[in-house]
């Protein structure tokens, strides 16, 4: 029997289960998220630990079938052998029957603020086009179609002019959908804290906070933005690395909840990267139970409430190089997660760390542990500050190498250090 293939940096759920990829589950996290009473839901963890993933799968589950409104064949299809589908009363009441409105703000930057709006009003483009049915729809009125085809127009959504339009797409976007399905709409923001990140290290941190703050506004309770006297949107998940404060874009914003890699709930712990025995099934799987202790040395970075956590970015490149090899078993791992993105949140201590940070990092070499204060109310504008905790608590989110032979920096990063 052929075995399945390794996709990495596959974000897309319906791909890897139609060209029969290998995919670890983590459905079995979409009940508690849906259900924890939280109107709006903040996860974050590092880069390439499976967040866009998460959601995308998380959406295909729960979208309604615009063509066939009520029938979640496709998801049955496709979900049929993951642990979501054991939880029947869950699939009955959530597979297939809710709007979704999906965004992910990934890429979203620029030299200047104009250049990232531009970038950020083709990714409202792309969504709103995606719900092009909603110009059939005999719920919306003339003036809804109306502002639905600017939301589509390339023209007219990248033109500056144009920015307060493009602040309301999520309100706007929501009603339609809430409308023409007669029901409730959720929202899924993926990577929301990209575009604060770049324009913290470019320099239009607050014209960047401030048109975020007022396309977040949807999510604050609003007499006017309800059906049948409730409100239009049922919840709102976002996903992104660092948490920003709600101070910044989040003002007025009521039950709200953020989920770290510190968070004592533990529900959502292993939602995003490889827990011990997931990584253990895959080694399995391809042969290469041998290399464990080797993948267990280099990738078991990270400590997420109760859960040994390995980076699968560096698993998957493992695994699928040395399968290409002459000799999988005899192959040499190597860090891979460093190369995923840029050093901009590093590059910004460098010069200001203290001999004490030297010290902390050379005990890391060594094979010592640390214990440090994180910084859980740290976000983009305060990194200038150049404060020590604040560095400890976003280089692991970052770049800094912690899957490395020498360096693992679980101990910094766990709230209950081994």
């Amino acid at each position: 029997m052929q075995k399945k293939t390794i996709a990495v940096g596959n974000s897309s759920f319906t791909t890897l289960i139609e060209d029969n990829h290998y995919y670890v589950d983590k459905t079995a996290c979409f009940r508690p998220l849906i259900e924890s009473g939280n109107f709006v839901d903040v996860i974050t963890r590092p880069r390439r630990f499976g967040k866009t993933l998460f959601m995308d799968s998380l959406r295909l589950f729960l979208a309604i079938d615009p063509a066939n409104p009520g029938n979640a064949a496709k998801q049955e299809r496709h979900f049929k052998d993951l642990k979501v589908a054991e939880d029947q009363d869950f699939c009955r009441e959530y597979m297939g029957q809710v709007p979704v409105l999906f965004l992910s703000l990934k890429d979203v930057e620029g030299a200047t603020f104009e250049a990232a709006y531009r970038v950020f009003a083709s990714k409202i483009v792309v969504s709103a086009k995606r719900h092009a049915y909603l110009l059939d729809s005999p719920r919306l009125d003339d003036d809804d179609k109306v502002l639905l085809r600017k939301y589509q127009s390339s023209d007219v959504m990248r033109n500056l002019a144009n920015i307060d339009i493009a602040a309301d797409f999520l309100k706007n976007m929501l009603t339609f959908l809430a409308k023409h399905f007669d029901r409730q709409a959720m929202l899924f923001l993926d990577e929301y804290d990209v575009p604060l990140a770049k324009a913290a290290s470019r320099g239009y941190y607050n014209l960047m906070r401030d048109f975020i703050r007022a396309f977040f506004a949807v999510l604050k309770p609003e007499a006017d933005f309800e059906l049948y006297d409730r409100p239009f949107l049922k919840k709102t998940v976002l996903t992104g690395c660092l948490r920003v404060s709600k101070e910044s874009i989040f003002t007025g914003v009521n039950n709200f909840s953020i989920n770290t890699i510190c968070s004592e709930n533990v529900s959502l712990s292993a939602c995003m990267g490889f827990t011990e025995p997931e990584v253990r099934a895959f080694l399995d799987y391809y042969g290469m139970s041998s290399r464990k202790e080797d993948v267990k040395h280099w990738y078991d970075g990270y400590r997420f409430g109760p859960d040994e956590i390995y980076s699968p970015w560096d698993v998957l490149n493992f695994c699928q190089c040395a399968l290409k090899s002459t000799n999988p078993l005899e192959f040499e791992p190597d860090n891979y997660w460093i190369g995923t993105s840029s050093n901009d949140v590093i590059d910004e201590f460098l010069g200001f760390l203290t001999e004490e940070d030297a010290e902390r990092m050379q005990t890391l070499i060594d094979g010592g542990n640390i214990e440090l204060e994180i910084n859980e109310e740290l976000n983009y504008s305060d990194i200038s500050r150049h404060k020590s905790e604040d560095f400890w608590t976003a280089a692991p989110l970052h770049r800094l190498p912690h899957h490395c032979e020498a360096c693992r920096l679980q101990e910094i990063s766990a709230p209950h250090p081994e």
